[in-house]
């Protein structure tokens, strides 16, 4: 259970530790949405013995349902490891191919294998990093809710109406916030059970909401009387909504710039309870005037685009070689192209290598196996210290990662790991398109390849131009 729900599970074991009654509140809590939880678990294949082909999510795109559907003679089939060449860890092509039709198939060969066989396990399928999150278990959550308040006919009415007034963003997000109330005052801190009572911190009486934090003295009084605005004042014991609707209706359309107050009276609010700082009326008047003042030039001065800078190929560190990996992806065929640079530190072209991947999973997956070639290509080459640069940020963030790779290419990203020890030294560092446009073309190469080519000192015709430009820029 830690492995999948990870920092979520342990945080307050590394606090205060796990209480007794704590512990059993928080697993009664897990058990009584297991339902739900097991909508968002999939089997991470491992040594493939005990994931159930067709009552267990395995294919991120296919539900067992839709194998079972899809599978021409479900009877053969047990569990995955029927797919799956023992002597070899590779997949039965002709079997998979044989028993489902083509989207089915494709989706279950692009599955990477791990070269080191571990047991199989559970990830969380809602993250592409396959660790629980707090976040995305509370937007799955909020999509089964058919009640959700901002479904009901009043709050659409109230949400077109605030779009139809020309309100500045800060603006309306305070209201969204505070209509949805997330903003943290002492009402909705007592509602979390995050503070002891929901008295203003300021008066010691009286609950403390939003809209009596915005109204609910004589000084915001006079902070609001500044504006012209004593009239909204009144009334801080109504709902926020029906006082909302009221101010609007009483503006001009000019005006509700100015309900940027809105966001002033909060931060100062924020500044006495946090720092101690009173703000007085004619500091917030200030600020909001001036503002509002600095906004309306920003908005009529000529904008300045900024002349775009080519990042080209920079040389590897005397003593290194570079190796750029690159990857094409073709989302229609589901086929994959590789390509990997190396280059010495004078921009000398060492060893060049494109292959085609027929059974391609995504960008990710394509992206992956070409750091895989290339790492092998310097290791078969005898380099020991390299720079491996690659343009997929996803990629190279997660080798350069020392976190466990829960997702579905986790097995490939252990490979990369296990070759980067067999050098000296290996940095990953990533590196803008432009500074990968070499290794682009010998990536897009490989989409159209039936076998690999690997090339040494010279670059082939169909690199020749941008290799040149690259070698120009050097010496530029």
């Amino acid at each position: 259970m830690k492995s999948l729900f990870g920092d979520e599970f342990s945080r307050d074991e590394r606090t205060s530790g796990w209480s007794g009654k704590g512990l059993m509140i928080w697993v009664l809590d897990i058990w009584s949405v297991q339902g739900v939880i097991k909508q968002c678990l999939r089997a991470q294949v491992g040594d493939d013995t005990t994931i159930l082909i067709f009552l267990e999510h395995w294919v991120p795109q296919f539900s067992p349902a839709e194998l079972l559907q899809s599978c021409m003679d479900p009877g053969k089939l047990s569990t995955v490891s029927d797919l799956i060449d023992p002597s070899l860890g590779t997949w039965r092509v002709d079997v998979v191919q044989a028993l489902f039709p083509a989207p089915v198939a494709s989706a279950i060969l692009s599955l990477p294998l791990p070269v080191d066989r571990w047991s199989d396990h559970m990830v969380w399928r809602l993250e592409p990093h396959g660790r629980f999150t707090v976040r995305s278990a509370y937007n799955f959550l909020l999509c089964l809710d058919a009640q959700r308040e901002t479904t009901d006919a009043r709050d659409i009415r109230f949400y077109k109406m605030l779009c139809s007034q020309p309100l500045l963003k800060k603006a309306w997000i305070f209201i969204w916030r505070t209509f949805h109330n997330l903003l943290p005052c002492y009402v909705n801190l007592y509602l979390k059970h995050v503070v002891p009572d929901k008295h203003c911190f300021q008066y010691g009486t009286g609950q403390e909401s939003v809209l009596l934090a915005l109204i609910g003295c004589s000084q915001l009084h006079s902070t609001w009387g500044l504006f012209g605005w004593e009239q909204f004042t009144q009334g801080h014991e109504r709902d926020f909504r029906e006082w909302m609707v009221y101010v609007l209706s009483h503006l001009s359309i000019p005006e509700t710039h100015k309900l940027f107050l809105l966001c002033s009276l909060w931060v100062a609010r924020n500044y006495q309870l946090y720092q101690g700082h009173i703000s007085s009326d004619v500091e917030i008047h200030g600020f909001v005037t001036t503002y509002l003042e600095e906004l309306s030039l920003a908005s009529v001065r000529p904008d300045v685009v900024p002349v775009p800078i080519d990042r080209l190929w920079t040389i590897p560190p005397v003593g290194f070689i570079k190796v750029n990996v690159d990857g094409s992806y073709d989302k229609d065929l589901r086929m994959g192209g590789i390509g990997c640079v190396l280059r010495d530190s004078t921009g000398q072209l060492l060893a060049g290598y494109s292959s085609g991947i027929p059974h391609a999973m995504d960008a990710f997956h394509v992206e992956s196996l070409a750091c895989v070639e290339g790492l092998n290509l310097a290791l078969s080459l005898g380099y020991r210290s390299l720079v491996v640069e690659g343009d997929s940020r996803s990629v190279i963030s997660r080798v350069a990662s020392s976190q466990v790779d829960c997702s579905y290419g986790g097995c490939i990203t252990d490979q990369i790991w296990d070759l980067a020890t067999s050098f000296d030294r290996c940095i990953f560092q990533h590196v803008g398109r432009d500074g990968n446009r070499v290794t682009d073309v010998f990536g897009r190469e490989g989409l159209s390849r039936v076998s690999p080519i690997c090339l040494f000192g010279s670059p082939p015709p169909f690199a020749v131009p941008l290799f040149a430009s690259d070698q120009a820029a050097l010496f530029s």
